[in-house]
């Protein structure tokens, strides 16, 4: 037998979340995320990739924004985007030449079709990054709200590879509560390579901060 009365608590539980959200980000934000993600939500259903890709557009992200002023404010003629999704963040780059990475195929295919070949886009594990750029030095290198889920051996083991190829690195660190199994991280290990030039967090997304490191000449 069902509980009704569960069921109700559900909904108003989800009638509460709803009122929250568009208090918090603004009814009209609201309205403009539900038409970015029409074609997004199509897409996922032609090429099957994640559904968090879809339902988190640029319109409703304020992260996404930040990252992106950070980017241009350095204005790098090369940029490299790690765990890019369908490109919301390096399509908005006005770098000239930029590589968003990938290791999912199937939302690299969405964002191509999105963005166009204006981005070289490159489906790749983090591991054999260094393997799947080009020779020679680049700008920047944007990590963005995944490195949580990587110790710091691993990152150190990375950076290891792909530091001296670039100049800045843009990268984030969760200092709100984290799920079991993942990390929190301050990067100690490039303060004798790197200067941390900014840091910022944002006023309505007080979990992580933003951090770009410049490399020391």
């Amino acid at each position: 037998m069902v509980d009704s009365s569960k069921n109700s608590y559900d909904i108003i539980e989800i009638i509460v979340r709803k009122i929250s959200t568009a208090r918090n980000i603004g009814i009209r934000r609201v309205v403009a995320s539900r038409y970015h993600m029409i074609v997004p939500t199509i897409l996922r259903y032609i090429y099957r990739f994640d559904a968090w890709h879809s339902t988190n557009p640029y319109s409703i992200r304020p992260y996404k924004k930040h990252v992106v002023s950070i980017i241009n404010s350095i204005n790098p003629h090369s940029i490299v985007e790690v765990g890019c999704g369908l490109g919301d963040i390096i399509s908005r780059s006005t770098s000239k030449i930029k590589y968003g990475v990938d290791s999912d195929a199937r939302v690299l295919r969405a964002a191509k079709l999105i963005h166009g070949k204006e981005i070289k886009w490159i489906c790749g594990d983090l591991v054999d990054l260094d393997k799947l750029l080009p020779p020679g030095k680049l700008d920047c290198i944007v990590m963005i709200g995944w490195l949580h889920m990587l110790s710091e051996a691993q990152l150190k083991e990375i950076f290891k590879n792909i530091g001296p190829k670039f100049n800045y690195f843009l990268l984030d660190s969760f200092v709100g509560d984290l799920p079991p199994g993942c990390f929190r991280h301050e990067f100690g290990f490039l303060n004798n390579c790197a200067e941390c030039i900014s840091e910022s967090m944002l006023e309505d997304d007080r979990i992580r901060k933003y951090l770009l490191f410049r490399k020391n000449n």
